[in-house]
């Protein structure tokens, strides 16, 4: 039946395929059903599978444009969570930034602090071997 070619067993045939296609309309959602309901763990196996040899491209574009401003992306969380969500969210924000400008300020402290030492050791005499005591 071959004729001497050597037939791909990875390789589904069209008629197969037709035959298949065929079958699934008459049977499709029964069969399904029937797997699902009896065979749960062979009907998942199923899915997983067919997950791995077939990709669907989703569709995960934006429907809106991304928010350029803080005011843009307050009215998107007040849309979509309400007044509450929004001044909660507002609240975060305003803790943040604190939290920064207080992150800032130790950071100048440190500076101004590791400068200052800095200048001082220029005046304070280092103590070799002739002047110490």
């Amino acid at each position: 039946m071959t004729s001497g070619a050597q037939l791909n067993v990875r390789t589904l045939s069209a008629a197969f395929i037709a035959d298949l296609q065929e079958d699934w309309e008459k049977y499709g959602t029964q069969i399904l059903e029937l797997m699902r309901e009896k065979f749960p763990d062979l009907y998942f196996a199923s899915i997983v599978k067919l997950a791995q040899i077939v990709r669907i491209e989703a569709d995960v574009s934006l429907k809106e444009p991304k928010p350029k401003t803080i005011e843009e992306v307050l009215q998107r969380v007040e849309h979509e969570t309400g007044v509450e969500g929004r001044r909660a969210f507002e609240g975060f924000l305003k803790k943040m930034h604190k939290t920064k400008e207080e992150q800032g300020d130790e950071q100048r402290v440190r500076r101004w602090f590791v400068l200052s030492a800095m200048r001082n050791s220029r005046s304070i005499p280092k103590l070799t071997g002739r002047n110490r005591k």
